[in-house]
């Protein structure tokens, strides 16, 4: 069986969850406690989803098979040496069949191509230069990879037990007293998968073969062998008994190279200043997994006094990011900003002038869309109050005269970007180009 965790946790939080483990916990301890049978051994082997840092998914993993061996070798009192726990990290093998199994992923075929393609890390002069999550992340926009991360990561999340059980035809009644929905008499119904699972629980007939007749299903293995946990093998004879040396828990072999790192800062231009001759830059830095915070600063001062034209504005804004793709600097984001400007604009015979600084700022949501290795297209809007005071003058006699000063209150669009942002820093690659 397979019991599943909420993301993160070590530990189990589900109800139901709980209930599916006393329940197999009583059955085995009333196998162990049976005069004519016998538990070969017990392997659990924890898995993660992609989302994280790899060292932390691999004990995230140890520590969710762990935390099940502790929980059944208390429960049904079990001696140590029949529990085995081990981690495997991501569970890749099996994203692959979700995401098969997913007839409305977006960009399936590219998705699965990536799966079985694309190494778990790419090395390039002893350096971590790409790898199978970055491509997933940056694939459309992080689109699939979102859509991997609500209906099949969930799948993944889980400590697989396998149970060899040995002995005579006759074994105590399966209890069910707790939570008998999750649990079914019939040797062929496999644990339920999360509801959110894209995948249908199956067992193709050669697995079924493989348990034998006078075992229980709450009691054997009810993974087949295809699904067996990578770097562990179970050894059975025809009869169904395994030795308990057969349970071999083996590490994930970590890369002997230096992880990947993550870009953490970029530099950008607001094309719409920049093509209304108001010259630009920001700067925007990374200080957690999906948060940013941003400063740009503008600066226009053309003038013709002959004319009486004046297109002069200086002033700059910051602004705190919460981003929402799979990897830095992509994907939908929101935010809030504040700006601070001093203007001085002439046409015509008629001019405005801030009187000292006015200000605003507000609430703001945009896209970045990755366009090339290290160029993103960020559009964005915001909503919000702007104000300060102004006066309004014309040109008379060579000299410019002051008409009023009035106060500005503004509720309303504030701010308008499509920016080109360059990505500075770690090893990022986007999903155009480059070889598989």
């Amino acid at each position: 069986m397979s019991v599943y965790f909420a993301p993160g946790f070590s530990s189990v939080t589900s109800e139901s969850e709980l209930c599916r483990l006393d329940s197999l916990a009583d059955r085995l301890q009333s196998l162990c406690a049976a005069a004519d049978g016998r538990i070969s051994g017990i392997l659990v082997k924890g898995w993660t989803s992609p989302e994280g840092a790899d060292r932390l998914n691999e004990r995230l993993s140890e520590s969710r098979a762990r935390g099940v061996v502790r929980y059944l070798a208390d429960r049904a009192a079990l001696p140590d040496s029949l529990l085995e726990a081990g981690g495997g990290g991501v569970d890749w093998q099996h994203l692959a069949e979700e995401a098969s199994a997913c007839p409305d992923l977006p960009d399936r075929g590219e998705v699965l191509r990536i799966l079985e393609n694309t190494p778990v890390w790419v090395v390039r002069n002893g350096r971590v230069v790409d790898g199978r999550k970055r491509r997933l992340g940056m694939l459309h926009g992080g689109i699939p990879y979102n859509h991997l991360y609500k209906e099949a990561f969930p799948a993944l999340r889980r400590a697989d037990i396998r149970a060899v059980v040995s002995g005579g035809p006759q074994f105590p009644p399966p209890s069910h007293e707790r939570s008998s929905e999750t649990y079914s008499d019939n040797v062929r119904q496999p644990a339920a998968a999360p509801a959110d699972s894209c995948r249908r629980s199956e067992r193709s007939a050669a697995a079924e073969d493989a348990v034998t007749e006078d075992v229980d299903a709450d009691a054997s293995a009810s993974l087949p062998a295809e699904d067996a946990p990578e770097g562990n093998s179970v050894l059975a004879s025809e009869s169904g008994n395994a030795p308990e040396s057969a349970f071999v828990a083996e590490s994930a072999a970590e890369p002997a190279v230096r992880a990947m790192r993550e870009p953490w800062v970029a530099l950008k231009t607001n094309l719409l200043y920049d093509a209304l001759l108001v010259p630009n830059v920001g700067i925007e830095f990374r200080f957690a997994d999906r948060w940013s915070v941003g400063a740009d600063y503008m600066h226009a001062w053309w003038s013709n006094d002959r004319k009486h034209r004046y297109w002069r504005c200086y002033g700059g804004e910051v602004t705190l990011r919460r981003y929402f793709g799979a990897t830095p600097f992509t994907g939908h984001h929101v935010g809030i900003y504040g700006t601070m400007l001093t203007y001085d604009f002439e046409f015509s015979g008629k001019g405005w002038q801030s009187d000292g600084f006015s200000y605003g700022g507000g609430l703001e949501y945009g896209y970045s869309l990755p366009v090339a290795r290290r160029l993103n297209l960020d559009f964005s809007i915001g909503v919000g109050y702007f104000g300060g005071r102004y006066k309004e003058y014309v040109p008379m006699d060579g000299c410019y005269v002051w008409q009023s000063t009035r106060r500005r209150h503004w509720f309303g669009p504030t701010r308008a970007q499509i920016s080109l942002v360059w990505i500075l820093g770690g090893e990022r690659r986007s999903g155009k180009g480059g070889a598989r």
